[in-house]
């Protein structure tokens, strides 16, 4: 998995710009893999909210999409789940949808996250929070104006060095995704004796898991 700018290389120069990508055309492939599939992944939850509350989907959908945050969204569903649905019911979807949340969070690195490369390396290619770049470019910019002291260096450990390893892995972290979580809306509705949708989804051991301690949580 990607490593902080710090452990790969804590001194090696670096450029954050447009079209860092344009290079590696199969590390673009993967990114646009990941976003695509989480779009879709998006859609299936609007699904799976309308059939927990009642509504169409259309109008889940909409509902869904004036949450800024993924955490919101995630959020939202989870509550309507807990209103409406069985308590095993709940319980699954939760379990899913946490178990996913590290692929969501790299989508979510992917599509807003500054890009960047390494001077002389065109192995691995740089991802930026725009907090850690913000700091950065403040304090570049008074070292610049005041030239006294020594100038910042951005903090290396918040940037992470993603290889095409590690976007293969976050790839096939997000067709897991897809195929458990657009599993949802049809998981729902049956006692999980006559759901084998249920069942399938708890042949996976992190879902299992996560399922089964929600299961017996009393505050979930």
């Amino acid at each position: 998995m990607p490593q902080p700018l710090a452990r790969v290389h804590p001194t090696l120069g670096f450029e954050l710009a447009n079209g860092n990508l344009v290079h590696t055309p199969e590390m673009a492939l993967a990114v646009t893999g990941v976003i695509n599939l989480w779009a879709q992944i998006d859609q299936s939850n609007a699904f799976l909210l309308s059939q927990i509350s009642g509504s169409e989907p259309v109008i889940t959908s909409a509902m869904l999409q004036t949450l800024t945050s993924a955490e919101a969204k995630k959020r939202a569903i989870l509550a309507a789940a807990k209103a409406a649905c069985s308590h095993d019911e709940y319980a699954l979807i939760r379990a899913t949808l946490e178990r996913f949340t590290a692929s969501r969070n790299h989508r979510n690195d992917f599509a807003h996250h500054l890009w960047g490369r390494l001077n002389t390396r065109d192995d691995c290619v740089i991802l930026a929070d725009p907090k850690v770049v913000a700091a950065y470019t403040a304090a570049t910019t008074s070292w610049i104006r005041n030239r006294t002291g020594t100038r910042t260096d951005i903090d290396r450990n918040q940037v992470m060095a993603w290889t095409l390893r590690d976007f293969e892995i976050a790839l096939e972290d997000a067709r897991e995704a897809h195929g458990s979580i657009t599993r949802l809306p049809l998981s729902i509705g049956r006692p999980p004796s006559q759901n084998p949708m249920q069942a399938q989804l708890l042949t996976d051991p992190k879902i299992r898991r996560l399922y089964d301690r929600y299961l017996v949580e009393k505050n979930i």
